[in-house]
This record gives structure tokens, C-alpha cells and sequence, in this order.
């Protein structure tokens, strides 16, 4: 029964980091991402645009507080390019710290990619020592028939080809993951917080969104900039100018096109929060699943030591087992990488 007992250990050697004897140092998730960020070379050009745009905020401010108020170019230079200047730098600063949740967002899915691939290397690595066992019993057999001996070369070639792809799969992901986090770490699973969506609220989402929401900041912004260039001009050129009916209408488009990404948000809103909840049911769903064929497996172990069920049977309760175990871990990566979506999206920390 050691062999039982090994493929049942695949989930608690996931969890470990242990690699077919490789030890990996296991991160907490904000270890990981500190790590992440400092390897990460484009943040370093995100840091020098930021720099440049401060410089250009700043001179418009000063150039701002030395210019006299009364003309036209004299409001434009006091007020409107400002304004416009400081809705670029703090664009920028939100689509660094986009960037940078971006950055975690891939820590998170990386890692979760390595267990899983890490559990079918195992699994794969497992079928095709059984398969070889049983194909040689085939050919010691003498009364074993040539059509017995054809299916045993082709179930042993098959896992071999499965065996195959899943060491070439894993040994991309340890390539990706090296590439974002240095050799020999992985996030520690186990300290990854499943939290309960049914405790968001839509008005708390909505009320970061409106803050943190890059496309409608960027919108809301473009409204009050042409609002301001619509006052100046009202103040110094007359109605039946080309310029005022220009600005004016400019402005009443700006405000339709906030008020239109404005509903735009709310609906995803609305539709993110349902989409994690239904991915949260079906996680804790898989979960008793998992629970109930553990359970089924322990009883048929119980009962084929009895000698009860032969070992064909027992062997199917553990590989469904198995792929449960992985639905599990799959369904946990959805719902997390679904989570990061929100708070990228809406800045909303849960």
C-alpha cells in the first residue's frame, strides 16, 4: 500500500514546496511581491516617467504663480494647463500602481501554476511507473495474447508522452517563475486568504471605483478640464465666436461621455460581484466534493485490506480523488486572480 499512500500525499507535497527533492523557500505573498517588484526592470522606467512628470507639474505651477490673470493666455497659463498637468501625473502615479498589482496579480498566478503542474508531474510521473509495472507482468506472462501485449506497448506509450509533456510543462513554469521571483522561492499557499465575497458590499466597490477607477478618473477629469477652458472662453470671447460654440461643445460631450463610463462602471461592477461570488460557491462546492472523496476513498481502502474490492477499484476512487484535488486548486486560482482583477480595477481592498 505504499503506493497509496504516496499519491495521497501529492496535495500535502504541493503545499510543502517540496520538488521531487528540490526544497523551495516559501514567501509570504507580501515577501513575494517586494521580490517581484525589485526584479522587475520596467519599474525602474515607470520611476523616470513619474520624475519627468513632476518636473512638468511643477513648472506649470510655477509659471502659474507668476502670470497675470487678466487675458486670455494669462487664465490658461493660471488655471488649464495646471490642472491638466496634474491629471497627468496623478494618471501616471495610478497607472504605476496598476503596474505594480499587475506585477502580484502574475506572482499569484505563476505560483498557482507551479502547484498545479507541480501535482501533474506527480501524477504523471506515479501512472507511468504503474503503467511499466503492469506492461512488464504482460510480457513475463506466456499465456499473455498478442492483442494483450499491443494494448499493454500502447497504454505504457501513452503515459510515457504524458509523462513527457508534463516535465516539459513544469520545467516552464519553473522558467517563468524564476523570471519573477528568484531561484528557489515560491509563495507559501497556505497563508493565501480565501476571503467570503457575500461581505463586499456594491457601494463600498463603487466608492473606491470612483477614487481609484483609472478610466473614470481620467473621464471625470477631461470634463472639469473642458469645463475650465469653456469659462475662459465665455469670459473673453462672445457668443457667436467659433471658439466659444467649440468649447461649449466640448464640454457637453465630456459630460456625456463621464456620465456613459460612469453606468459603464457600475454595470461590471455589478457583474464582477457576481462572477466572484459564483466562483467563491463553486470553490467551497468543489471543496465538499474533495471532502466526500477522500471520505469514499478511505472506506474502499478499508474495505480492499479486507479484501473486499480489488485494487482496480481502489486505484479509481484515488485517481478521482486526485483530480478533485487539482479542481480545487484550480477553482481557488480563479476565484484569487478574479479578486486581483477587482482591486486593479477598482482599487477596492478587501
Amino acid at each position: 500500500m505504499k503506493k497509496k499512500i504516496i499519491l495521497l500525499l501529492i496535495v500535502a507535497l504541493v503545499i510543502s514546496g517540496s520538488v521531487l527533492g528540490v526544497e523551495l523557500h516559501k514567501l509570504s505573498i507580501e515577501q513575494a511581491n517586494a521580490l517581484a517588484i525589485e526584479n522587475n526592470p520596467y519599474i525602474t522606467i515607470d520611476e523616470l516617467r513619474y520624475d519627468a512628470a513632476v518636473i512638468s507639474y511643477d513648472e506649470a505651477n510655477r509659471v502659474a504663480n507668476i502670470t497675470e490673470q487678466v487675458s486670455y493666455n494669462g487664465q490658461m497659463k493660471a488655471f488649464y494647463t495646471p490642472f491638466n498637468e496634474e491629471t497627468t501625473l496623478t494618471i501616471l502615479v495610478m497607472n504605476n500602481n496598476k503596474n505594480i498589482m499587475n506585477i502580484e496579480k502574475d506572482v499569484l498566478a505563476i505560483s498557482y501554476d507551479y502547484y498545479l503542474l507541480q501535482s501533474s508531474l506527480l501524477a504523471a510521473s506515479d501512472n507511468y511507473e504503474q503503467t511499466k509495472i503492469e506492461y512488464d507482468e504482460i510480457i513475463a506472462t506466456s499465456d499473455s495474447t498478442s492483442l494483450e501485449k499491443m494494448n499493454g506497448a500502447y497504454v505504457l506509450e501513452d503515459s510515457r508522452i504524458d509523462l513527457e509533456n508534463a516535465k516539459y510543462q513544469f520545467s516552464s513554469i519553473e522558467d517563468e517563475l524564476e523570471i519573477i521571483l528568484p531561484e528557489g522561492k515560491i509563495i507559501d499557499m497556505s497563508l493565501i486568504n480565501i476571503v467570503d465575497p457575500y461581505e463586499f458590499t456594491y457601494e463600498e466597490i463603487f466608492n473606491s471605483a470612483l477614487v481609484n477607477h483609472i478610466t473614470l478618473y481620467s473621464s471625470y477629469r477631461n470634463k472639469q478640464s473642458k469645463e475650465i477652458y469653456f469659462n475662459i472662453i465665455s469670459e473673453f470671447y462672445g457668443e457667436t465666436l467659433e471658439k466659444y460654440i467649440t468649447a461649449k461643445a466640448n464640454y457637453e460631450q465630456a459630460v456625456l461621455d463621464y456620465d456613459k463610463q460612469l453606468l459603464t462602471v457600475e454595470v461590471a461592477i455589478l457583474r464582477d460581484l457576481n462572477n466572484l461570488k459564483t466562483k467563491y460557491d463553486y470553490l467551497q462546492l468543489e471543496k465538499l466534493n474533495q471532502q466526500i472523496k477522500l471520505t469514499d476513498y478511505e472506506a474502499t481502502l478499508i474495505q480492499y485490506e479486507q479484501g473486499f474490492v480489488s485494487l482496480s477499484i481502489l486505484q479509481g476512487k484515488e485517481r478521482t480523488y486526485e483530480a478533485i484535488a487539482s479542481s480545487v486548486l484550480q477553482k481557488e486560482k480563479n476565484y484569487i486572480l478574479a479578486l486581483k482583477d477587482l482591486e486593479i480595477s477598482t482599487g477596492y481592498i478587501y
